[in-house]
């Protein structure tokens, strides 16, 4: 469920319940790793991803629950829709990739 196993762990990521409130640098939690080595796939802030989540109404993948958010929205398989030209208070932020 989790990027490191199936029971949440608020040491392992940044969500509501840690009471940070805030983002963290990246790699703040290392033991949240996935175990391909990915950091902060849950928690933190919410990323944008190229994938329609609705196209029609101009809709786009968001993943991963923020900082701001609780537990059981800080999953890399829990998926939102996010107007692309939606305004907010929480951190959206997006993942440079490159393929090998």
């Amino acid at each position: 469920i989790f990027p490191w196993g199936n029971e949440y762990d608020l040491t392992r990521c940044n969500t509501i319940e840690g009471e940070i409130l805030d983002s963290a640098p990246v790699g703040s939690y290392p033991h949240g790793k996935s175990p391909y080595g990915c950091y902060d796939m849950a928690g933190n802030v919410l990323e944008w991803t190229d994938t329609w989540y609705d196209e029609e109404r101009n809709l786009r993948v968001v993943k991963g629950g923020s900082y701001y958010e609780p537990d059981f929205l800080a999953r890399c398989a829990g998926r939102i829709g996010f107007d692309l030209l939606f305004r907010t208070g929480f951190v959206l932020g997006f993942r440079c990739v490159k393929s090998p």
